[in-house]
């Protein structure tokens, strides 16, 4: 309502027109929920559009756009596939546009960094460098855990084990009380990045465990354990390795 009255005072101003859809999209991310998502995403949609047609270079409103129809498309509001593949060409190219107008724009980064998973011809180096640029434009954004996860994993698909480790010890001193820390140790110990410790790899997998909420313990205890399982397949303990995985 404050945005309302602001944008009301002033139409012309484009901010309050943002504001209000921002807190539209952040409405639409508290229910993954298509039936639930849909009105506020619609509605912040309507917003960001007005917003851009006063300053249609905003690079903020772009973003916010972008990420807009990116949570449309991850939701599947529209399960047709020709809908959702223009959804995601159309927050492709506004979270791009945005880049180019400001190369340090870290959310824009962000969400690219993640974006380009679902198209096949990115290739894993792109991935990479989106979620660093993002890192390196602001290594205190909200989800910065989420981009060192992805730089993480990022680095584990171009097999860059320097990288790997490097991002890994930062996850451990950012982060150490998330289960996100042991989980990249284990992850990285089913690469050629870390010698095959089965005695460590059950250790972190007991800590990840832990770390998690109670509804979700078993979860991550049979996802973790599958990783262990490939560390005791590199360890040469291949029967142990396959009893595990099928536990």
């Amino acid at each position: 309502t404050l945005f309302a009255q602001a944008e009301t005072l002033d139409p012309k101003w484009p901010d309050p027109i943002i504001g209000r859809a921002r807190l539209a999209y952040e409405t639409s991310r508290r229910n993954a929920d298509p039936l639930e998502a849909k009105a506020p995403i619609d509605l912040g949609l309507a917003h960001v559009n007005r917003a851009l047609a006063l300053q249609p270079q905003d690079p903020n409103a772009l973003e916010l756009r972008g990420n807009l129809q990116y949570w449309r498309y991850l939701v599947k509001v529209d399960a047709e596939k020709e809908k959702q593949s223009a959804l995601l060409a159309a927050a492709r190219a506004d979270l791009e546009r945005v880049t180019e107008l400001n190369p340090n724009q870290a959310g824009a980064w962000a969400s690219l960094s993640h974006l380009y998973y679902f198209i096949p011809e990115v290739p894993p180096l792109d991935i990479y460098q989106a979620a660093e640029k993002a890192w390196n434009a602001d290594a205190f954004l909200s989800n910065a855990q989420t981009v060192l996860n992805r730089l993480i994993l990022a680095a584990y698909d171009l097999e860059d084990w320097t990288k790997a480790n490097r991002w890994c010890d930062e996850m451990q001193r950012r982060y150490p009380a998330s289960a996100q820390a042991p989980r990249c140790q284990l992850y990285l110990m089913t690469s050629r990045a870390k010698e095959a410790d089965v005695a460590l790899a059950w250790k972190l997998a007991d800590s990840i465990a832990a770390m998690a909420p109670k509804p979700a313990q078993q979860f991550e205890r049979f996802k973790s354990d599958l990783l262990v399982a490939a560390v005791l397949a590199r360890a040469g303990q291949g029967d142990s390795a396959k009893r595990v995985a099928e536990r």
